[in-house]
């Protein structure tokens, strides 16, 4: 068996319309593998039929407003993330810490990975549950310094 090299963290991005509630539906995520210098963010901006299933009396244009919006604001941060592991790093946890709002990360997580790529596959098919490569992706490769 070939042992994990990639010590990666995530943070699944929940929707969650009614925080007294509690309840939420995790419809992306944030992923950064500080070893192999990449961040990657993923949003399902095609799965507005589960979260209404999930809130049935929810207008989904709520929904489908914010996961717009927050998918335009990641490709924003990672275009200018730093390029420096530190930095990056720090990027990463701002990125992630708690906030009030419809979409939220949860926790930070941390995963064992030989490939960035499968890792990524692994979270959309056990968190997202859609099987498929959710849309829009942004991968953001770090630089060696």
């Amino acid at each position: 068996m070939n042992t994990p090299t990639l010590v990666c963290n995530y943070a699944l991005l929940r929707f969650r319309p009614d925080p007294d509630g509690g309840e939420f539906v995790n419809v992306g995520f944030a992923l950064w593998c500080e070893t192999a210098r990449k961040f990657r963010f993923c949003c399902d901006t095609r799965c507005a039929a589960r979260v209404q299933d999930f809130f049935p009396d929810l207008d989904v244009k709520h929904y489908e407003r914010a996961v717009t919006e927050m998918a335009e604001e990641m490709m924003r941060v990672g275009s200018g993330i730093t390029f420096h592991v530190e930095g990056a790093k720090r990027d990463y946890q701002e990125l992630i810490r708690q906030r009030e709002g419809l979409l939220t990360f949860g926790p930070n997580a941390t995963a064992m990975a030989n490939d960035v790529d499968v890792l990524e596959n692994q979270l959309i098919a056990k968190h997202l549950r859609t099987g498929v490569r959710a849309t829009p992706m942004q991968t953001f490769a770090m630089s060696a310094t």
